[in-house]
């Protein structure tokens, strides 16, 4: 009997000493405990990247599933026969085979395979061979619309980042929402009874429908490369909008790159040249200055300049591109003679403040906005620094540099009827419930009448018909208005003759 005491005795005195360490840690010492005693372990999982497609609907940045398989070194050590057959499939060299094949438990054997490759190796799941799912960046159309599109790499800690172009600009859009789960463990990563767990739906990234055209782009590039080649360029970009809307059409550089393998890549710049370089736009400019002149009166369709001889301005002489000199010419021989002289006549007409107001009407102190990473601001000194030879030589275009983007959208607004129209690289964008997420409206604004644009067009279809250069290539019953680009190239603080 005394021993049932005894026992019971030193069972309420345990019982006791449990009871005061728990209110100790769980009630006096609670704050200093909790730490070590449970802790919030959140798990992200990355929603599938967004598509982004042609204006048709073609896919020029899609998703694709693939593959890593690991090895069992034990089991694959123990059939010869087995490891053959896995490096036939896989095509892996028996260097790499046996050296991973000295390692122990499982070990990475290939990395990137597709499904059918995938399907191949079935029989030998789970006892040799095991897999992890991925998902990768993948273009279809391979280089084409290469600096468009941008590329997918990795940010700091290894997730999918975008760079340059669609894929940069849009990175947020495109990335979607991660699916997150909270839960509360231990120590050990075990889940406790009762705690808390919480969890959060992800979203895939929007699909992005481009204004482009692939059969479009296509051609461009096609051109482009035909052009490098035959003149041994380093280099050949082009761009086709779409007048009346802003809309690119089209947009490239060549030579390009394969988004896919940016990595394999050594000393080459992705950015795009056609919005984040600038240049001096040289006579390509001058339809611009000419309906400046006409908006303001100072000109009109059958006004003459004289052209008997070089322009002095100050120190400088002012020449024609070719040196030549016909006396007094019109004004639509200025343009289709690309005359320097004639052009610096048609400045001096109006007023320096005018001219730049024009310059901002037409964007060209500032971005356009065009959704693409990288663009580059145009390098244009306000008018209260314009020498008299920085004012002569913008009717040239140069001594200003802008962006291609920038010309060919200020250049626009001679074939749309004066407007002033940013562009766009975006038709529409769409969730994955498949609804259009609202793209706010572009701002038309009036930058020459109409009366203005009329006469540009004409004078523009003579520079095509009439001009030194040679348009081969033009289809039958289409008129064509444009600018040749001549130009000085500036090396080391002065221009190449």
């Amino acid at each position: 009997m005394n021993l049932v005491r005894l026992v019971f005795l030193l069972f309420i005195v345990s019982f006791g000493f449990v009871i005061h360490r728990l209110f100790v840690i769980q009630v006096l010492h609670a704050d200093a405990y909790i730490p070590i005693q449970k802790f919030l372990k959140v798990e992200r999982v990355l929603s599938l990247r967004g598509e982004i497609q042609d204006v048709s609907h073609n896919p020029l940045a899609v998703n694709r599933r693939v593959y890593t398989v690991y090895g069992n070194t034990k089991k694959l050590n123990e059939d010869r026969g087995v490891v053959d057959k896995i490096q036939s499939i896989l095509k892996i060299s028996d260097a790499t085979m046996n050296a991973t094949l000295r390692k122990n438990n499982w070990q990475k054997i290939a990395s990137g395979i597709d499904s059918k490759v995938k399907d191949t190796l079935g029989t030998y799941y789970p006892t040799y061979l095991n897999l992890e799912e991925e998902w990768i960046r993948s273009y279809p159309e391979g280089s084409l619309s290469a600096h468009l599109l941008g590329f997918v790499g990795r940010d700091d800690v290894g997730n999918p980042q975008g760079y340059i172009g669609t894929e940069g600009y849009f990175e947020q859009e495109l990335r979607g929402l991660p699916s997150v789960a909270e839960r509360e463990s231990d120590i050990r990563g075990v889940s406790l009874i009762g705690g808390a767990n919480d969890q959060s739906d992800g979203r895939s990234g929007l699909t992005i429908r481009l204004t482009i055209d692939r059969t479009v782009q296509s051609f461009l590039e096609s051109l482009l490369y035909d052009g490098v080649y035959r003149y041994t360029a380093k280099r050949g970009c082009g761009i086709v909008m779409e007048p009346s809307s802003g809309k690119v059409r089209a947009m490239a550089c060549v030579p390009a790159f394969i988004p896919r393998n940016y990595f394999m890549y050594q000393d080459i710049d992705f950015s795009n040249p056609l919005i984040s370089s600038v240049y001096e736009p040289g006579s390509t400019f001058k339809p611009l200055v000419v309906a400046m002149g006409l908006e303001e009166k100072k000109i009109k369709k059958k006004s003459m300049f004289d052209e008997s001889g070089p322009v002095q301005i100050g120190e400088y002489a002012i020449r024609t591109w070719n040196n030549e000199y016909h006396g007094t010419i019109s004004l639509s021989e200025v343009l289709a003679q690309s005359s320097n002289v004639g052009m610096v006549r048609i400045i001096q007409k109006m007023d320096k403040g005018r001219v730049e107001n024009y310059l901002k009407q037409l964007g060209l102190y500032e971005q356009t906005g065009i959704q693409l990473q990288g663009e580059a601001l145009s390098l244009i000194k306000d008018s209260s620094e314009w020498y008299p030879i920085d004012y002569a030589t913008i009717a040239f275009g140069q001594g200003i540099a802008v962006t291609p983007i920038q010309l060919v959208t200020a250049f626009s607004t001679l074939a749309n009827g004066g407007y002033l129209i940013p562009p766009t690289i975006v038709e529409s964008m769409t969730d994955e419930t498949g609804n259009d997420i609202f793209i706010l409206p572009s701002r038309h604004q009036r930058v020459f009448s109409t009366q203005t644009i009329t006469i540009m067009q004409r004078l523009l279809k003579n520079s095509v018909d009439k001009s030194e250069a040679k348009y081969p290539q033009k289809p039958e019953g289409y008129s064509f208005c444009g600018k040749t680009g001549t130009a000085q190239i500036p090396i080391e603080g002065h221009y190449d003759p």
